[in-house]
């Protein structure tokens, strides 16, 4: 019961002390909910089309492949033309302020074109009649998707940059693990809505209103943004007005860590978001559930991750738990896909990938956060964020791909009806593939980490008086 008090105390303590010594606990709270509606609305849209996989063939005969190449559109931009790079450093370039407001001008119109592709009227429109004279595999209704997903794909990564960068200037101490770990719930919130919210609004509403409040909710950002500014000036004027220090962009290599941490988040999150976005569908065709249920189970994961989420960052800060969330995590997503493949009660799988999803993201972005100087902090997560990108959008191509070959004799028509079922094997053995491999990268990046930090405390043994 003293321990329960105590945490209790060191938690609230950790959210308020800084913030009544300055006196103004209420534009911290408002910062805060800022942020977790920009965090929440941003992901809420980036799941909007996982409901509805088996719809989206059935009505525009997107098969198998391509949502698969769908999903990978929102990393197409950031990729091949590096605008996550781009993006980090225009971001420590211009600040805060003015990259929030050119992304959410991106968000907005890469929504209205996805809606103005699934509405009724789109059929009539010079748009489709120009979109429909090349490349006749693919409808006119997927091209304008995935132009509007490389629209959408550029302002999300770009946006993730920005929060965590208002996040690392408002709260930079001991508070950063816990404001962190608490806006990766906020994350979880989001996908959980789109993935239980989508299919009521469809049910209630009809098509394609669930894609209509997703450009609603961008727009609610903008009365957002316009609150927060006055907010943000009055805090970072001085700041902002000092010319940034001249930090070369090799800097960021030179952390003998860095390939590795990028390379245990490229596979980690190519597996996790992959999945997320066939989720719905492979516990509809693995453990044949019918499209609403199969949605809900879906959130289970997510819906155990929004509650350990933030206790599990306050640990990275508190406890100094990173090295052991990041094992937890990737042991964790392994034996979720074991269960995947063995086919063993859906409960098992769920609750593991809610633990992984839980406990790796809050380990990974503090330990990213604690090593990166916040003047290249936009340029650093820009470039693993990019890097990122890359697993994003090869991932769900080459399972949309492997599903395609694999189920040669399958269509929505006879899924919807029971008839007959994809057969997920082959995707998850690819995804276990990831998972061991990330499993192993992330034990040599823990080795690493912990060899340089125990040369940072015999450094500072021997130097008592270096503050540095």
């Amino acid at each position: 019961m003293l321990k329960q008090a105590s945490y209790k105390l060191s938690a609230n303590k950790l959210l308020t002390f800084p913030l009544m010594k300055k006196g103004n606990i209420l534009r911290y709270w408002f910062v805060l909910l800022v942020i977790y509606s920009f965090t929440f609305v941003n992901y809420y849209y980036y799941e909007i089309l996982a409901p509805f996989q088996n719809y989206l063939g059935e009505r525009y005969n997107i098969d198998s492949y391509q949502y698969g190449l769908l999903q990978g559109a929102n990393y197409v931009g950031t990729i091949l033309f590096a605008l996550a790079i781009f993006g980090g450093i225009i971001l420590d370039k211009i600040g805060v302020l003015k990259s929030i407001l050119i992304n959410l001008i991106l968000l907005v119109i890469g929504s209205v074109l996805i809606s103005i592709s699934l509405s009724n009227i789109f059929t009539s429109t010079w748009i489709y009649n120009k979109l429909n004279s090349f490349l006749f595999d693919y409808s006119p209704h997927f091209k304008l998707i995935f132009i509007g997903l490389i629209l959408v794909g550029i302002g999300f990564l770009n946006f993730s940059m920005i929060v965590f960068k208002v996040i690392k200037l408002w709260f930079p101490g001991k508070e950063y693990g816990l404001v962190y770990g608490i806006n990766l719930s906020i994350i979880r919130l989001g996908t959980i809505a789109s993935l239980f919210m989508g299919p009521l609004i469809f049910d209630s509403a009809g098509w394609p209103h669930p894609i209509y409040f997703g450009v609603v909710l961008y727009l609610f950002l903008f009365i957002s943004l316009i609150l927060y500014i006055p907010i943000h000036k009055k805090k970072f004027a001085e700041q902002e007005k000092k010319k940034p220090p001249h930090i070369p962009f090799k800097e960021i290599f030179k952390s003998p860590n860095f390939g590795l941490m990028a390379l245990v988040i490229i596979l980690f999150y190519a597996v996790l978001y992959t999945y997320i976005k066939f989720a719905p569908n492979i516990l509809q065709n693995i453990y044949h559930k019918d499209l609403e249920e199969s949605s809900d189970l879906a959130s289970i994961f997510i819906i155990v991750s929004f509650f350990i989420t933030p206790f599990m960052g306050s640990l990275c800060s508190k406890k100094n738990w990173p090295h052991k969330l990041l094992i937890m995590g990737s042991v964790s997503l392994l034996l979720g896909l074991i269960s995947f493949l063995f086919k063993i009660h859906y409960l098992f799988p769920l609750i593991f990938m809610g633990i992984s999803f839980s406990v790796f993201p809050p380990a990974i972005w503090y330990v990213l956060a604690q090593n990166t100087k916040t003047e290249i902090f936009g340029r650093t997560t820009g470039v693993i964020q990019w890097l990122q990108g890359i697993g994003l959008w090869i991932t769900p191509i080459i399972i949309g791909k492997v599903l395609e070959l694999t189920n040669h004799n399958v269509s929505p028509e006879l899924i919807e009806r029971g008839e007959k079922f994809l057969d997920y094997s082959w995707p998850i053995i690819i995804f276990l593939f990831y998972s061991i491999l990330n499993i192993l990268l992330t034990l040599l990046f823990i080795k690493n980490d912990s060899k340089k930090n125990l040369e940072k405390e015999f450094t500072s043994n021997l130097h008592p008086l270096n503050t540095k």
